[in-house]
């Protein structure tokens, strides 16, 4: 019996919708009753992780506990926050729920080391940036200049107003090109972000690419078809 899956989705629809997507085409299914059930509860309250944590604005502990605890009502036995922004605040959600987060920072960061990637640039939203999530798990990382990532921020912007992909990817890898052959890999720590990419696209411009999204999607898959049963 498969696992059944929550996905808090309010953090970013189009990017949610992606993460929903990249699972389906991730899982090793036939029919329509190969896949796994998903709930999902589309919650645009819950409040701005980069304001909470930049003006000092509500923090969204409390709503994502509340959607958390929605799904679980539902049925989830399982709960998936495709933003990396939002586990800034995991410890202190996962205090208060019953069924587990699975933490996508922690999957990313086992990606990278799967994969023997000595030195990573991180590259995403405020939060993630800010907060160093990921040095809690990878001991080399480097990230970009404040001025750099005032473009990043942008085209996250473009991103969650469905903009031309093409054309932000195109910018995007203008922000890279200084860091090409200094660096070993990119982890692209924004589900906005990783809809420039495909879903086998493990080099792009000379780097080699670890989509958080991407890594994420792989993971609850695993688990929710039986692959994986502690998650």
């Amino acid at each position: 019996m498969s696992r059944i899956l929550g996905v808090v989705s309010g953090c970013g629809p189009f990017a949610s919708n992606f993460f929903i997507n990249r699972m389906f085409q991730l899982t090793p299914a036939e029919k329509e009753w190969d896949y796994f059930r998903i709930i999902a509860d589309y919650n645009p309250f819950v409040p701005s992780r980069t304001k909470a944590l930049l003006y000092g604005e509500e923090a969204p502990t409390s709503e994502l506990v509340r959607t958390i605890e929605n799904l679980q009502n539902m049925g989830a036995s399982l709960v998936a926050v495709p933003c990396n922004s939002a586990h800034g605040w995991y410890d202190g959600v996962s205090e208060f729920i019953k069924i587990p987060w699975l933490n996508l920072i922690k999957v990313t960061a086992n990606a990278v080391k799967k994969r023997n990637i000595e030195g990573v640039l991180v590259i995403g939203a405020y939060v993630p940036v800010e907060k160093r999530l990921y040095d809690k798990y990878l001991d080399d990382t480097e990230y970009l200049n404040d001025s750099k990532y005032t473009k990043v921020y942008q085209l996250i912007e473009e991103l969650k107003s469905d903009g031309d992909r093409i054309e932000i990817k195109k910018k995007f890898s203008d922000i890279l090109k200084p860091y090409k052959n200094k660096i070993d890999g990119v982890v692209i720590a924004c589900t906005e972000l990783s809809m420039l990419f495909g879903m086998d696209e493990p080099e792009w411009n000379g780097f080699q690419v670890i989509d958080s999204t991407n890594e994420y999607a792989k993971k609850c898959v695993e688990i929710c078809k039986g692959g994986d049963r502690n998650g």
